[in-house]
């Protein structure tokens, strides 16, 4: 008994749709989750921070007072927990910074603000991502 075109056609569309709902909210995770792990290492998630934010050029408050340097870009903990996912479709998925309105000028740097950049370009999420999507296909479509 073969099978017919009527009924492989909705069982791919069934299997697409299912796989990209999956994969789109996996993005999701996996990216705000390897970002926000950027804080904790002093960067080094995104290509253009592979060697780590460049350093305070001055002891803050906190150091000069107990003697120990806190993380790069952490005092409150506000930006790292701001990462998230701002849209997600089938087609995309967006992260950015929610309610800090000072992220962009950390992750772009500015006359004043060296670039400590903590969402852009990575190999190492796509890497990851590319691995995560294709056990989703192989898992739906039953490979």
């Amino acid at each position: 008994m073969g099978l017919s075109v009527k009924n492989t056609i909705p069982g791919l569309k069934k299997a697409s749709k299912k796989s990209l709902e999956e994969i789109s909210y996996m993005v999701g995770a996996v990216a705000t989750a390897h970002y926000t792990k950027g804080f904790s290492q002093g960067g080094g998630q995104t290509d253009n921070s592979l060697g780590g934010w460049l350093p305070r050029k001055k002891k803050d408050k906190q150091e000069r007072k107990t003697g120990v340097q806190r993380a790069i870009l952490v005092n409150t903990g506000a930006l790292r927990r701001d990462i998230d996912v701002r849209e997600r479709t089938l087609s995309k998925v967006v992260i950015w910074t929610k309610d800090t309105d000072y992220g962009s000028y950390h992750n772009e740097g500015t006359n004043i603000h060296p670039m400590r950049e903590f969402i852009g370009k990575s190999r190492k999420l796509d890497s990851a991502l590319s691995r995560k999507m294709k056990a989703i296909m192989d898992k739906n479509f039953d490979k």
